[in-house]
């Protein structure tokens, strides 16, 4: 892919508080590398931006630097500096987040995934999941213990299963698939994709000639709902 020929976009909106909890991170390097990552700051736990921010953080200084070490490695790494945060700057307060990273070269992109952000691959009028969300209800949903009719109504349909945090451990998911020239890729918070399904994504991408007009379509039709929860997303088209 040529350089000339990518786009990047990225948000970053507020729900109901002033700030957002969320980060992200768009970027591509002179051998037409992308890099897309979104991190959630865990609701309860206490900070969440720094959470999210120096985890995005840590994963910009990764790309910046050559992108060689493992993703295990760096999400690792991204752990350790949380306890470390926490510990020097807030009285060992839980620092937590979501951490979902997409890597792009060549013709495969290669996703890193802690938490239920989520990477969705746009091609022609289809639209494809790359992640499974680590949360308890995504877990009996695919068990079949929870049907799809209820899961809205569903309690504990916020608790995540895995998180990076200063206090617990994580379990990562990698994988890999094949981009091609006019590929769309988003990653997002659960923010972006509670509030729209998958069909209203793809018909969103289907108005928008640009990106930065698909970008402002999934902002404004987010804002005709009922807005909890932050949204953000990173994004690329090839």
């Amino acid at each position: 892919m040529k350089a000339s020929t990518i786009s990047l976009e990225e948000f970053s909106c507020p729900g109901r508080q002033e700030k957002s909890e969320d980060s992200v991170l768009a970027l591509s390097d002179n051998d037409n590398a992308i890099v897309l990552a979104a991190a959630d700051g865990i609701g309860g736990y206490n900070h969440g931006e720094v959470a999210s921010s120096l985890a995005i953080s840590q994963v910009e200084e990764w790309f910046n630097s050559d992108h060689k070490t493992s993703f295990a490695d760096l999400f690792s790494g991204i752990q350790e500096a949380l306890v470390r945060v926490s510990a020097e700057s807030y009285e060992s307060q839980k620092l937590g987040t979501t951490l979902t990273l997409c890597l792009i070269s060549d013709d495969t992109a290669t996703v890193a995934h802690v938490g239920d952000c989520r990477v969705y691959q746009l091609r022609g009028n289809g639209l494809r999941t790359h992640t499974r969300d680590q949360s308890e209800l995504a877990l009996l949903l695919r068990k079949g213990v929870v049907k799809r009719g209820q899961a809205k109504k569903y309690p504990r349909r916020n608790i995540l299963l895995s998180v990076l945090s200063s206090d617990s451990q994580f379990e990562m998911d990698q994988t890999e698939f094949e981009v091609k020239p006019g590929d769309r890729i988003i990653v997002c918070t659960d923010g972006v994709h509670k509030k729209l399904s998958k069909p209203e994504i793809r018909d969103a991408s289907g108005r928008s000639a640009s990106l930065e007009q698909f970008a402002q379509e999934i902002k404004s039709a987010i804002r005709t709902r009922d807005v909890d929860d932050d949204y953000s997303a990173a994004m690329a088209q090839l």
